[in-house]
């Protein structure tokens, strides 16, 4: 399960709120001043996670180093 989306989120220059770096889901944008933040943990689709805070410690599959 990752936290991104709910405890911490990605915020572009543009004000756009994603869930993280690697799963662009759209949670709103600040300069309208609506952000819908997940209640929950959800679990992470990514592949490779690019989290700085998880990593691939919640990408699905196994991880693959490169």
């Amino acid at each position: 399960m990752c936290s991104a989306g709910k405890d911490f989120v990605l915020i572009e220059h543009n004000g756009r709120v994603m869930r993280c770096y690697g799963i662009a889901v759209d949670l709103g944008n600040i300069f309208e001043g609506e952000i819908h933040l997940f209640k929950k943990a959800e679990p992470c689709t990514a592949d490779i996670c690019p989290c700085p805070y998880y990593g691939l410690r919640c990408a699905r599959g196994t991880p693959k180093v490169i």
